[in-house]
């Protein structure tokens, strides 16, 4: 396609599975990209899936961030009360990315007391059908990329039987067994000599922060520019800092990243992804009081 449009260079920007697709494409080409940004990014399958589930387990379940702690407590006791932890693991993704840990913390208080129970039954059903709901055209037909999800993305990879695995999200119908990945890119990040941008959510639970500075170690004078109060995925939730990741890709600026993370993140959010937020905030905190 570049050679026909007659395009030498392009910079690069993936997001989420977007992100694997922009370093194989980088591995395999690397005299045509001049700029990188990996929003969201992943890097290896199955230690992704380690550090996602350290991640979850440290914040919600051993509540070692102090500030995170009572939500922990909460996650902890609807566990010992009987709720399922598929349930509990599918509104703390979403509720804690979209609305912040506040309205996940009274979310958490008022179901133990038996209240909200269809704003629980309903985020819950929104957890699951972005895998297993009918699908909607253009935007989720899992069916369309089974073979990638569950040979080289291992998304059928066994639960490890610890609280708050995200495996718990997949149904136990039968799936194509995981393959392995198509490219070794820790092996292949070490040679990227462009200028990278990796975009980093403070509140991301499917490839969190930990995934993101393990990358930008690996790739020669990358920066992260994490973006407080964010979720999954700047090019849904906060499009005005992915542009400015391009940005700084682009005119070669990565140094003043750092000084810049908190007034970019601060900046307008336009993506539609915050209406869900915006909607799950007003109906948790109408309904219950301050805990």
């Amino acid at each position: 396609m570049l050679d026909h449009a007659g395009i030498d260079q392009v910079v690069v920007y993936g997001c989420s599975y977007g992100t694997y697709l922009a370093q194989a494409f980088a591995a395999r080409y690397p005299d045509r990209v001049s700029a990188m940004v990996l929003d969201s990014t992943m890097l290896s399958v199955e230690d992704d899936l380690a550090a996602v589930r350290a991640h979850r387990r440290r914040l919600f379940w051993d509540g070692v961030d102090p500030a995170l702690a009572p939500v922990a407590a909460a996650v902890r006791q609807l566990a010992a009360d009987g709720v399922p932890m598929i349930e509990l693991d599918r509104v703390v993704q979403l509720v804690y990315e979209f609305a912040g840990p506040q309205a996940l913390h009274r979310l958490l208080l008022a179901r133990q007391k038996g209240r909200l129970q269809r704003t629980w039954d309903y985020v819950s059903r929104l957890g699951a059908e972005e895998l297993d709901g009918a699908g909607r055209p253009y935007l989720i037909e899992p069916e369309l990329v089974a073979g990638i999800m569950y040979e080289e993305l291992g998304y059928a990879l066994p639960r490890d039987g610890h609280p708050l695995d995200p495996q718990l999200a997949l149904t136990t119908t039968p799936r194509p067994a995981y393959r392995g990945e198509p490219f070794s890119l820790p092996a292949e990040l070490p040679q990227f000599t462009w200028p990278t941008v990796v975009i980093s959510g403070e509140r991301d639970l499917r490839t969190p922060p930990p995934i993101a500075h393990r990358v930008a170690n690996l790739i020669p004078g990358a920066q992260v520019l994490p973006l407080a109060g964010t979720g999954h995925s700047a090019l849904d939730t906060h499009p005005l800092a992915a542009l400015h990741a391009i940005r700084a890709a682009v005119e070669g600026t990565l140094a003043n990243i750092p000084h810049d993370a908190r007034a970019i993140a601060a900046l307008p959010r336009r993506g539609t992804s915050r209406l869900v937020g915006s909607a799950l905030n007003v109906v948790v905190t109408a309904t219950t009081r301050r805990p």
